[in-house]
């Protein structure tokens, strides 16, 4: 079977405590948000124009919030807990929300602008594969695009290389594995969590197999059948780890909007 009963929801639900709070930020309207004038993010934004750091942190933690908020709507409002789903709402959240501490956590700012731009980058190709697939064009060539970034990077003394070039482009896996680095759990455990969700997202085999939890196991001839359902405890560590890099994402994202002069 694909779903199912839950016997006890809040198991996961519990490690989703912060997660009114968020939606209560997420939704007011940008107040809560709001960059002030005088602070690090601000003084970012000016440097990266039109690249906005803040709007691309804030849209990482938005995104995060949405898909935890979807999976515990799923989870508290049917009753049910579906076999495979959750690790793609999970692993859209801590990519996200990986995402913001990964453009927030430098001290540095010529570190901060760097990401925004290599970010930049990678999502000006996303989109110009986009448009070569269906067929559509826009009103700037992608080189155009790419020389806005090149002429930021240039005027504070970041290499053109360093941003444009695809093999500096950032993989969600390295993203997430450098949030790690500002998280108790560590990088590795981060990375791993990603890559299990990736897997199970693709429906990668062995580790849907290896993931599942599994009863009633017989065998017939060289076919081994058995019963398999959704691995609640390894849900409810794997939603506990991307809750804290959400907090995280907040964190570092309220600390860098505010004016401390």
């Amino acid at each position: 079977m694909a779903i199912t009963q839950v016997q006890n929801p809040l198991a996961i639900v519990n490690e989703l405590t912060q997660l009114d709070r968020w939606l209560e930020i997420v939704g007011s309207d940008g107040e809560v948000g709001r960059v002030d004038a005088g602070s690090s993010l601000i003084g970012d934004d000016r440097k990266t124009d039109p690249y906005y750091i803040s709007h691309t942190a804030w849209s990482g933690f938005s995104h995060a919030v949405d898909h935890l908020h979807t999976l515990r709507t799923m989870i508290a409002s049917a009753g049910v807990l579906h076999m495979y789903s959750p690790f793609a709402l999970i692993r859209a959240a801590i990519e996200n929300a990986s995402k913001t501490v990964w453009l927030l956590s430098p001290h540095s700012r010529e570190e901060r602008i760097r990401r925004r731009l290599r970010l930049a980058a990678a999502e000006t190709r996303n989109l110009e594969g986009l448009n070569v697939l269906i067929g559509s064009t826009s009103p700037r060539t992608l080189e155009e695009r790419l020389d806005d970034l090149r002429k930021i990077a240039t005027k504070y003394g970041i290499p053109e290389d360093d941003v444009v070039h695809r093999r500096n482009r950032p993989g969600y896996e390295d993203i997430v594995a450098e949030a790690g680095k500002s998280m108790a759990y560590g990088p590795t455990t981060a990375a791993a969590v990603w890559k299990v969700c990736s897997a199970l997202a693709h429906g990668d085999q062995p580790v849907s197999i290896a993931m599942m939890e599994r009863a009633d196991i017989r065998t017939r001839g060289n076919v081994i059948e058995a019963n398999a359902s959704a691995p609640v405890g390894g849900l409810v560590l794997m939603t506990a780890l991307t809750a804290a890099m959400v907090e995280k994402a907040w964190s570092l994202y309220d600390q860098r909007r505010r004016s401390y002069l």
